[in-house]
């Protein structure tokens, strides 16, 4: 692929792994023609190592793990990626591991796709470094995950850690959507608007440790074991406008001794 290129499925089929080293690219799939990627056992779908100027876009891309591949999409560097109407299904750790280890702001952008299925989480977004990290998602589904729908976690990196998710829905995991983080570690804000967490065995939304906050707004949590969870110091800021389960869930800010990731 050339620094800038597109490639693009003409036709229905299926394609090995792919890996994206320092150049920026789109993979499209127009709608109407389904792309494939078989994800080999133990391994990744689309490795992404780019540069801090290169930008990466997946459209309309279905990665299957069939469960024993590993992955679906692992961000390892680069100033952007953006995921558009994708699938990610059946892996044995996380659908999509954006984890990017660099000093620079890196950007991604999430809609109109799945991310079900998988034995770990839907998505984690988990910087390394001290590089900053903003992110989209909109129109997007977590469903069947076997941990988490979503995990937004600082533990790892320094810099500022913002994402915020709109019209989405976590369901049927055991976290629907959490953001985690440490005192010395990211400050990380997961903003939530027009959510649904429901039936998760755990919890519908979290925020876990000092520098995690979570807010919530116009949003539904009903049919979790607790409908949220605050612990060692996170914080949850829920609006007047939301639909709270109230036959189940703790107090905002009761602490609890649990590990997302």
């Amino acid at each position: 692929m050339d620094p800038g290129g597109e490639v693009t499925a003409i036709d229905s089929a299926g394609f090995g792994p792919v890996t994206i080293t320092n150049k920026s690219v789109s993979i499209t799939s127009p709608n109407g023609v389904e792309a494939g990627i078989a994800i080999a056992s133990g391994g990744v779908g689309i490795t992404i190592n780019g540069l801090s100027t290169d930008k990466v876009k997946l459209r309309g891309l279905t990665l299957d793990g069939a469960g024993v591949g590993a992955a679906g999409i692992q961000f390892n560097g680069g100033a952007s990626l953006t995921v558009e109407n994708c699938v990610v299904r059946n892996v044995t750790a996380d659908g999509f591991q954006f984890i990017p280890n660099q000093t620079t702001l890196a950007t991604l952008a999430v809609s109109n796709s799945y991310f079900d299925d998988n034995i770990h989480d839907g998505i984690v977004i988990e910087p390394f470094s001290s590089g900053a990290v903003t992110a989209s998602i909109d129109r997007t589904g977590f469903n069947n995950n076997s941990h988490a729908g979503l995990v937004v976690s600082g533990l790892s990196g320094t810099g500022a850690l913002t994402v915020a998710v709109t019209d989405s829905v976590a369901a049927n995991g055991t976290y629907g959507f959490a953001v985690e983080s440490g005192a010395a570690n990211s400050v990380s804000n997961l903003s939530l608007t027009h959510i649904l967490a429901e039936g998760n065995s755990n919890t519908g939304v979290a925020a876990i440790g000092t520098n995690a906050t979570l807010w919530l707004a116009k949003s539904t949590a009903t049919g979790n074991g607790n409908m949220f969870l605050a612990g060692s110091g996170g914080v949850i800021n829920s609006y007047v406008d939301n639909y709270l389960d109230a036959a189940n869930g703790a107090p905002v800010g009761v602490a609890f001794a649990v590990t997302l990731r």
